[in-house]
């Protein structure tokens, strides 16, 4: 080897080693970003899937609710009527 030779070669090897590390580094990064993303992936579609039987929970006690309010307004009428009629029945005894 030649005097530039020797001197070029270790400074390439040290410029590769440098490149190499970082390199590893940036895969490293690049892995553990990726296995985070999978995970909130997952974590996402598990929320989604808790949010929608919330929803339907929802939906079903709010029909339930509307459906008794209905039976409820019927009952208020009929009672209401009811008053009416022995009202009218208790003014003829008189």
């Amino acid at each position: 080897m030649t005097g530039i030779e020797s001197f070029i070669y270790p400074a390439f090897m040290g410029l590769f080693s440098v490149i190499g590390y970082f390199l590893r580094e940036t895969m490293s990064d690049m892995k553990k970003t990726k296995e985070r993303l999978l995970d909130l992936r997952l974590e996402v579609n598990s929320n989604k899937s808790e949010l929608e039987v919330l929803k339907n929970d929802h939906q079903n006690k709010y029909e339930n609710m509307v459906e008794k309010f209905d039976e409820l307004k019927e009952v208020m009428r009929d009672l209401s009527r009811e008053i009416k009629t022995l009202t009218l029945e208790f003014k003829k005894k008189d």
